[in-house]
């Protein structure tokens, strides 16, 4: 389960990106915080998978955390509907 959350949390601030750029938002630092946001998701797709779950979720937090403020800087308008 944690290996699955973690894989989400490492393939989420990617989208962001893509989406950002598809919006046509001009590349700055949210782009370096993002991509930091799905390196440590990556990381803790890695512990997850060699049972650190604890080290896992906290990764899986600090990737989530940096892929929302990574969003927020990009300035990015939001759609609805």
């Amino acid at each position: 389960m944690s290996t699955a959350v973690s894989a989400l949390a490492a393939i989420a601030p990617l989208a962001i990106i893509a989406l950002g750029f598809d919006a046509g938002v001009n590349t700055g630092i949210w782009v370096a915080v993002c991509a930091l946001g799905t390196a440590v998701g990556i990381a803790a797709t890695a512990l997850a998978m060699r049972g650190r779950t604890r080290w896992a979720v906290a990764g899986f937090m600090v990737a989530f955390t940096l892929g929302t403020a990574g969003d927020l800087l990009s300035g990015r308008p939001f759609q609805t509907g």
